[in-house]
Order: structure tokens, then C-alpha cells, then sequence
């Protein structure tokens, strides 16, 4: 095991922790990931405005991005 992985476990174990506290003192999961990343992107915003749509089209794009990537090896 190298370090790379160690360094991705620990991550990974630091995010289940964070994530875990979040969901534990939170009645609505406010402060979970999806929690933040619907609020950075105004996935939840009722108002079509221009900075919302502009937020929502790079979230699309960024996880059209990351689906590529992780399944078919792209760059």
C-alpha cells in the first residue's frame, strides 16, 4: 500500500465522519455534502435567475465530467 492510498483512505475515513456528524446533529441533514453542494449550486432556489441557472448548468457539467471519468477512464 502507498502512500497515495493511505492518504485517499484517511480522506475517505475523515469524509464518513463529517458526513456522520452531520447527519447525527441535524434534524434536516443541513451541513451534509449534499446538503452544501444544493445550497452552493441553488439546486433548492424557487427563483430562476440567471446566477442560478449558471450554478446549476456547471454543476451538470461538472458531474457529466466526473461520470465520464470514472467510468470510462477518461482523461
Amino acid at each position: 500500500m502507498d502512500g497515495w492510498t493511505i492518504a485517499w483512505l484517511v480522506w475517505g475515513a475523515l469524509f464518513l465522519l463529517i458526513e456522520g456528524l452531520a447527519l447525527v446533529k441535524s434534524r434536516h441533514q443541513e451541513g451534509t455534502l449534499s446538503d452544501n453542494v444544493w445550497r452552493w449550486f441553488g439546486v433548492r432556489s424557487r427563483h430562476w435567475t440567471a446566477w442560478v441557472i449558471v450554478r446549476r448548468l456547471v454543476l451538470a457539467l461538472l458531474l457529466v465530467v466526473l461520470t465520464l471519468h470514472l467510468t470510462l477512464a477518461w482523461p
